[in-house]
């Protein structure tokens, strides 16, 4: 973060976390408004509402050199924790370690998504409201939590964990704002991380919402579709620790 060039203040954090979300943060989420033109005539034609659980200002738990560990302040005031002369700071540059081989940015990712609820193969019903959950993990610790989730319905269960996943995989859990708040969502979909080609739906492994589950075949290159009542399940926490000062 810095203050220039109004000022010759230059430093950088190390962001570890962020605070618990609570429900009123969650009540304040707006719908998200999608860039692209064509998009979001797609979802504003249907009538569908999508929240971004990203869009929830929360503060981040910073490591600062300066001052001891676990300082809390948000990316828009970052220097929220300094004297008056800090005032004006703001984030220029992140930097995000990833491993090697995430070739699928978070950015493609994300609007991948959004597209494929906005326009099918098996859209969003008209008039649909979702909470969109979107987050990166390793298929290792997903499928792991999965075994073990028992709020999750065994044919599902079973899907995921059989389903031949690379190392790092995107995924995009659908809840609802009542849903969330109890930790819970009732759909999700699966992709492929190390896939930078977003055309012809080749990141996508498995995708179950609206009692309907979807998987590309590898063999084919086709989307395949079956119906499959869901529950609510569970959301995956397993890469999130709670911390409370």
């Amino acid at each position: 973060m810095d203050n220039r060039p109004k000022g010759n203040i230059g430093h950088a954090l190390l962001a570890i976390g962020h605070e618990t979300i609570d429900n009123k943060k969650i009540d304040a989420i707006t719908p998200l408004v999608v860039n692209d033109i064509n998009l979001r005539g797609e979802i504003t034609k249907k009538n569908i509402t999508i929240y971004d659980y990203d869009s929830i200002k929360k503060e981040i738990i910073f490591i600062d050199d300066n001052k001891p560990v676990y300082q809390r302040a948000t990316l828009d005031n970052p220097a929220a924790h300094y004297p008056a002369h800090w005032k004006g700071c703001s984030v220029n540059y992140f930097i995000v370690p990833l491993y090697t081989k995430i070739y699928l940015e978070a950015f493609e990712a994300k609007n991948y998504v959004l597209r494929f609820l906005a326009t099918g193969p098996e859209p969003l019903t008209n008039n649909s409201q979702i909470l969109l959950r979107f987050f990166l993990t390793s298929s290792r610790s997903f499928k792991n939590e999965i075994t073990t989730n028992t709020t999750m319905q065994e044919d599902l269960r079973y899907l995921l964990t059989e389903a031949s996943m690379p190392k790092f995989i995107w995924v995009a859990e659908l809840s609802t704002k009542d849903l969330i708040k109890q930790k819970k969502a009732n759909g999700l979909i699966v992709l492929d991380a190390t896939e930078a080609n977003i055309y012809f739906n080749r990141p996508l492994i498995i995708a179950a919402y609206q009692n309907k589950v979807i998987v590309l075949d590898d063999k084919s290159g086709k989307l395949e579709m079956d119906l499959l009542p869901l529950q609510s399940f569970t959301i995956f926490e397993q890469n999130i620790n709670v911390f409370d000062r």
